[in-house]
């Protein structure tokens, strides 16, 4: 018997014995397992998890913004959700994507293609608006979640547009001075989290400081938004009056060449671009080519005197109105007698302007086209820009040279139009136009250049060298000429101003038909160019409208327009003696 219980005790014991080891075994197999999982192999673990439980996704950090003259924004980034989904934690998408459909005016069908998607990080809708934001928010879907990204906002709305440009969801520069200066403007790329909680909602990490990646470069212009807004409105109201397609106007400070109004109207609200067609996102003063007719005839002339192959005081018989060369006829709008140098200018006749340009050399002609800028970009700092085309000389015949004299047969963008008649205002300087006075750096210093590693400018902004086309004598004398076309029986009487003396010019242009490759009967470009207070100017401005359709002459159509925006300008900048009544007229 005792044998027995020896026996059971032993086994007993034999038996905890064993258990215990096996418990241990067990612990000391869990031990094992934890120091593989935690700590020989967490890296490897601790990514996993996070693949599992966050997505990466790249985005723009806080784009620059754009000042006006005055220091009145014109762009800026504003903070705004951007919704997306992950597909795999989306519990209802059917009754999910009909939820949504009608908040963010999509399919059905394409937001259900989205949310039912193998993807792991879909896109839903970015940039929405904030109230937008909070209706998808209260309706708490489950897989739907949001990212806060920077939105571009043009305060001043339909304003400038063609000027400004716009960007695109991912912050980039698609037009304009945004796509120009995208460089400058845009900020980083960052690396921005989304994790999911314990429940599987999806939560945006903590806000990362997008400020301090932005190349921070401020655009300051040179455009003043109430002459801006001078020019589009008397511009508009030109346009609806005369029944005409489109039209342009440029105000610039004569003496500086500082842009302070670039108009082109119809023009498009950068908010929402996607409303307009792209033809409206174009800069016609910059980007446009046309034949600038009359207007140029000022070059022509001030060539003449120039070189002495002209005499301020000789006189020209214009033919009655009717003036054969080779196998084509000029035609002036009426018939003129014997005209002087300034009533050539003031009457604009082409049949004149025409014997005039035949007596320059063509070789001299041609240097001088150039010397003022024509066939050439004056590199204003804007994209697009257009570089116009003058024929080389050896190619012209006896017509095409009569024909340059009076502005047919080149091509000039509006801006280089006015580079060039703003020189008469000048004393005969050429003073190239800017639209950005200065960027602002991260220091918050106002800088005219900005060089790259090696010292080398990669931009320059502000005033710049200006050169001499011309004698000051020659200048002065072609605008004291320019002030009797705005004076009673001139062309462009209708740009008077009471108080305040107007050198302009009148300009018509025949459109040329690509299609009949000929000059229409019916389509025109009618302009206006004035530089007031004529006596030192301190505005230039152009005005180029086509197609209009109730008259086609520059003096009925334009000079209307330009008198409107010049009263105006010069009444908020103080500048010029305007009567009261000019006052009260234009108000």
């Amino acid at each position: 018997m005792n044998k027995i219980r020896q026996f059971n005790v032993y086994n007993f014991h034999s038996r905890i014995f064993s258990v215990m080891c096996l418990i241990g075994l067990c612990l000391l197999l869990v031990l094992g397992r934890v120091f593989y999982l935690q700590i020989w192999n967490a890296e490897y673990f601790n990514e996993l998890a996070q693949r599992q439980q966050q997505r990466t996704i790249k985005l723009e950090s806080k784009r620059s913004p754009i000042y006006d003259r005055q220091q009145r924004l014109l762009a800026i980034s504003v903070k705004v959700d951007s919704v997306h989904a992950l597909p795999q934690h989306v519990q209802e998408p059917e009754k999910t994507a009909r939820i949504l459909s009608p908040l963010l005016q999509m399919e059905e069908s394409v937001l259900l293609e989205k949310l039912t998607s193998q993807r792991s990080f879909v896109w839903i809708k970015r940039q929405i608006s904030p109230a937008l934001s909070a209706q998808i928010k209260n309706a708490n879907l489950k897989g739907i979640a949001f990212i806060r990204e920077y939105r571009r906002y043009y305060p001043l709305g339909n304003f400038a547009g063609p000027l400004l440009g716009f960007t695109g969801v991912d912050s980039q520069g698609l037009e304009g001075l945004e796509y120009e200066y995208q460089e400058l403007l845009q900020g980083k790329k960052y690396n921005h989290v989304v994790a999911q909680d314990g429940t599987h909602r999806t939560v945006p990490s903590a806000d990362y400081n997008h400020s301090k990646d932005s190349n921070h470069y401020t655009l300051h212009l040179t455009i003043d938004s109430s002459i801006q807004y001078f020019a589009e409105k008397a511009l508009k109201k030109g346009l609806a009056r005369m029944d005409a397609k489109k039209g342009i106007a440029i105000v610039m400070e004569t003496q500086t060449g500082a842009v302070l109004a670039m108009a082109n109207v119809p023009g498009f609200n950068p908010n929402n671009y996607q409303k307009y067609p792209r033809s409206h996102y174009l800069n016609y003063a910059v980007s446009s080519g046309y034949e600038p007719g009359s207007t140029l005839k000022l070059v022509t002339l001030a060539t003449a005197l120039e070189e002495n192959i002209l005499q301020e005081d000789q006189a020209f018989f214009c033919e009655n109105g009717s003036y054969q060369i080779a196998d084509q006829v000029i035609h002036d709008v009426k018939p003129h007698g014997w005209l002087t140098v300034e009533q050539i200018i003031q009457k604009s006749s082409n049949i004149c302007a025409s014997k005039i340009g035949l007596a320059i050399e063509k070789e001299t002609f041609f240097d001088y086209l150039q010397q003022f800028g024509f066939g050439n970009k004056v590199n204003i700092g804007l994209s697009a820009e257009a570089v116009g085309k003058v024929p080389a000389p050896k190619d012209w015949t006896e017509v095409d040279h009569a024909s340059i004299a009076f502005g047919h047969g080149i091509l000039s963008s509006p801006i280089q139009l006015l580079t060039a008649v703003n020189s008469l205002g000048t004393g005969g300087m050429l003073v190239y136009p800017y639209v950005i006075e200065s960027v602002e750096n991260k220091q918050g210093r106002k800088v005219k250049e900005i060089q790259n590693v090696a010292g080398k400018v990669i931009y320059r902004f502000g005033m710049r060298e200006s050169k001499r086309v011309l004698s000051e004598k020659t200048a002065n004398r072609i605008k004291q000429f320019m002030i009797s076309v705005t004076h009673k029986g001139g062309s462009g009487s209708l740009a008077a101003i009471p108080g305040v003396e107007v050198a302009g010019k009148t300009g018509t242009t025949e459109i040329f038909d690509e299609v009949t490759q000929a000059y229409s009967k019916k389509e025109h470009i009618a302009s206006f160019i004035g530089l007031v207070p004529a006596a030192n100017p301190v505005l230039t401005i152009l005005i180029v409208i086509e197609s209009p359709k109730k008259s086609h002459y520059g003096g009925t159509v334009a000079a209307p327009v330009f008198r409107e925006i010049a009263e105006r300008s010069l009444i908020f900048m103080g500048k010029g003696m305007i009567s009261r009544k000019s006052k009260a007229q234009t108000n």
